[in-house]
């Protein structure tokens, strides 16, 4: 019978290179996944950050548009029942005459809250009620998606 020994050297010739390969590969996927995790956190990090801050701008934005237009718009064209300086426009119908105020908040300018006659009424509110005109009545509702909305008039209704 002759020596068979030799034989086993031709299967590990094949056998050796592709268990190492398959190890080395398994090892370079394994970096590829911890790195693609890694992208994936820092990507989910950045995304919650920046809509966290988002946030914040848009809870200011409404805490801004909603109390100081008022109180500036209350302050620079306000008349005397406002607390302002300025005296009524005269309509040129002649039909009577309105509150340079008044005209700017009915067309759809700023909001207010109906109920302040004097200074730090709304501070001491834990809610403020505040909304632009009835006469602007979309403006305090999301309009409809397939609705185009006319633009501002900075012309009040007339009235008389």
């Amino acid at each position: 019978m002759m020596n068979r020994r030799g034989q086993i050297i031709i299967p590990s010739v094949l056998l050796i290179p592709s268990l190492l390969l398959f190890v080395y590969l398994l090892f370079e996927i394994t970096k590829l996944s911890r790195e693609k995790i890694r992208h994936q956190f820092a990507t989910d990090s950045a995304a919650f950050i920046e809509m966290t801050n988002y946030s914040d701008f848009f809870n200011r934005t409404a805490y801004v548009n909603g109390s100081f237009p008022h109180r500036i718009f209350k302050e620079a064209y306000g008349c005397a029942e406002h607390g302002g300086p300025n005296e009524h426009l005269q309509y040129t119908a002649g039909s009577g005459s309105i509150c340079p105020y008044d005209m700017l908040y009915e067309a759809g300018c700023f909001p207010r809250y109906e109920g302040d006659d004097s200074e730090g009424v709304m501070d001491r509110m834990s809610k403020w009620p505040i909304r632009f005109s009835d006469a602007r009545g979309y403006m305090n509702k999301n309009p409809p998606g397939d609705v185009i909305l006319p633009m501002l008039k900075f012309i009040p209704r007339t009235r008389g």
